[in-house]
C-alpha cells in the first residue's frame, strides 16, 4: 500500500469518528461526507501520530527512556528518543519494534520512522 492509501484510511477514520458525533442528524453526516472528499496533508497526520506516541511514552518510560515527537514530512514521522533511549544499544530496535510497529499497526502499515540525532531537530531534509 502506499502512503495515498495512508491518507485514504485517515480520512476514513477521522470522518467516522466526526459521523459518530452527529449521527442522528442526518443534515450534518451528509454535509461531514461532502466535505471530507480531500488528501490528508503531513500537517493534519501530525495530531493523530502525536496521540499515539503519546500512548507510547509509557512503555519507555518503564526503563528511564522517553520519546519526542519532532515533526511528519513528506509523510515521514521524525522522533526523538530520550532519557535511557539516548545511546542504549536496544535504541534501534525501541524504534522499530515498540514505536514503528505502533504507528504501522494504527495508521499504515508502510510508515518510516526517523530518530533525529541531537542537533539535527532543524535539518530533517538531510535525513530523508
Amino acid at each position: 500500500m502506499s502512503i495515498e492509501s495512508a491518507k485514504e484510511f485517515l480520512k476514513n477514520m477521522v470522518l467516522a469518528e466526526k459521523i459518530k458525533q452527529v449521527k442522528d442528524d442526518k443534515e450534518k453526516v451528509k454535509q461531514l461526507i461532502k466535505e471530507a472528499d480531500y488528501d490528508f496533508t503531513d500537517e493534519e497526520l501530525k495530531q493523530v501520530v502525536k496521540n499515539i506516541i503519546d500512548k507510547i511514552r509509557p512503555k519507555l518510560a518503564l526503563d528511564g527512556g522517553d520519546i519526542n515527537f519532532i515533526d511528519v514530512l513528506n509523510s515521514k514521522i521524525y522522533v526523538q528518543l530520550l532519557g535511557a533511549c539516548v545511546g542504549c544499544p536496544s535504541s534501534g530496535d525501541t524504534l522499530k519494534y515498540v514505536v514503528e510497529r505502533e504507528l504501522r499497526i494504527q495508521i499504515h502499515p508502510e510508515l518510516e520512522v526517523i530518530n533525529v540525532p541531537f542537533g539535527m531537530e532543524d535539518k530533517l531534509e538531510q535525513l530523508q
